[in-house]
């Protein structure tokens, strides 16, 4: 590979992928979306089958150069594609119920309120339909306060149990369970807004 590729900034080597350097697409591909332990972590909480997991690998790749969304190096690429493949996987879920349930979309499942927000629920899954894209959940989420919002994330998103994020954000799993439960009461309120319907 080009010597002047492997200088490149991150933003630098974003821009000439997108602009159809072969050369600058590898190394982002091998690189940052092949290589990267979050985004196979990620697939493989995603998907069972290997051959899936490779072909998101791939959508991931092509949403990212086809995107028109501006990276300025504010953060890591990584972390910038890391946004990239969830919204991929996103998608890909949605398009897969999509089909599963003739047009209606199930784009998040989680648990129904608990009055006990320290305990797990187990009560059957609640579902936001209709949301037309992945795009309006991910604008919604940026509209939860902080302070809940990566919990959030982490149980709706990443599917991850309450041990599993409290682990990861490194905070006691009765303040996981406060964050998702306030968090989804004001994710809710978001949605009602909006005019999803909510079930």
């Amino acid at each position: 590979m080009d010597q002047e590729i492997q200088r490149l900034s991150e933003p630098e080597l974003l821009a000439r992928a997108r602009g159809g350097d072969r050369d600058a697409q590898a190394r982002l591909y091998e690189e940052f979306i092949y290589r990267s332990q979050p985004i196979r972590g990620l697939l493989r909480r995603a998907v069972d089958s290997e051959t899936e997991r490779e072909d998101l690998l791939q959508e991931i790749f092509l949403s990212t150069i086809s995107s028109s969304g501006e990276f300025r190096g504010d953060s890591r690429l990584s972390t910038y594609l890391f946004r990239v493949a969830q919204l991929t996987v996103l998608e890909a879920h949605r398009a897969a119920n999509t089909q599963k349930r003739g047009g209606h979309v199930r784009l998040i499942g989680e648990a129904e309120w608990t009055e006990n927000p320290a305990v797990e629920p187990s009560v059957p899954p609640l579902q936001f339909e209709e949301i037309e894209t992945r795009l309006a959940f991910e604008k919604l989420m940026e509209k939860v306060p902080e302070a809940y919002r990566e919990a959030l994330r982490l149980r709706i998103v990443d599917e991850l149990d309450y041990q599993q994020i409290a682990e990861r954000l490194s905070i006691p799993m009765n303040t996981v369970a406060t964050r998702i439960f306030k968090g989804k009461a004001v994710l809710v309120n978001l949605l009602r807004k909006s005019g999803f319907r909510i079930r």
